[in-house]
C-alpha cells in the first residue's frame, strides 16, 4: 500500500488535484474530472450505497424526528457510536441525503424517505438492496463476464426464490411498504 506521501505525490503527477476547465456551448466553464477521480469514484462507489443501506437498516431518519439532532444524540437514540455515525452521516450529507453542519444534523426531503412512518417510505427498499445475498451476487459477476450466465445463478443456484424469512434480516422484506 502506498505511503500517504507518495499517494499525494500519484495524484498530483496524474492531475487529480487540477482537472483542466471546460467551455459548455453556451461559453460557462464547468469543471472536468481527471481520469484519475474518475477512476477514484468508481472504484469506491460501494461506500455511498452501503452507508446509505445501514443508516436506513438502524433507523436513524427515524431516530431524528422532527428538530436537527447531534450525532451524539442520535448515536444515544440508536445504540451507535457518536463518531462512526457521524461519519456516515457527513457521507450522506455530502450528497443530499441529510442536512448537517458541525455535527448536527436535519432531514432534507431525501432522508424523510427513510422514515418508517412516511406515506412513500422507502426505508424497506433501501435495506432490501442491502442484504448480504443481493450483495454477494456480485462477488460472482467476473463468472457472468466470462460465462454470459448469470452471476445470481453462481450465487444463488436455487435462484432468488431461495432468499427466504430463514436467512437473518430478510424476513423483515416479504412484505414491502
Amino acid at each position: 500500500m502506498p505511503s500517504a506521501r507518495s499517494f499525494k505525490e500519484l495524484v498530483q503527477r496524474h492531475g487529480a488535484a487540477d482537472p483542466e476547465p471546460q467551455r459548455s456551448s453556451q461559453g460557462a466553464a464547468k469543471m472536468t474530472k481527471s481520469p484519475f477521480d474518475t477512476l477514484m469514484e468508481v472504484s469506491t462507489g460501494f461506500v455511498l450505497p452501503r452507508t446509505l443501506h445501514v443508516i436506513a437498516e438502524l433507523g436513524i431518519a427515524d431516530a431524528l424526528e422532527g428538530t436537527p439532532r447531534s450525532a451524539e444524540a442520535l448515536a444515544a437514540a440508536t445504540g451507535t457510536n457518536a463518531e462512526a455515525l457521524n461519519r456516515a452521516l457527513r457521507v450522506l450529507s455530502a450528497h443530499g441525503i441529510f442536512a448537517g453542519q458541525g455535527g448536527v444534523y436535519a432531514h432534507t426531503p431525501s432522508s424523510l424517505l427513510l422514515r418508517s412512518d412516511h406515506p412513500q417510505s422507502m426505508r424497506s427498499f433501501v435495506r432490501m438492496q442491502g442484504i448480504p445475498t443481493l450483495w454477494h451476487i456480485w462477488e460472482h459477476f467476473a463468472h457472468a463476464l466470462r460465462t454470459g450466465r448469470s452471476a445470481a445463478e453462481k450465487s444463488l443456484p436455487d435462484g432468488l426464490g431461495a432468499i427466504s424469512p430463514s436467512i437473518p434480516n430478510t424476513a423483515a422484506f416479504s412484505m414491502m411498504r
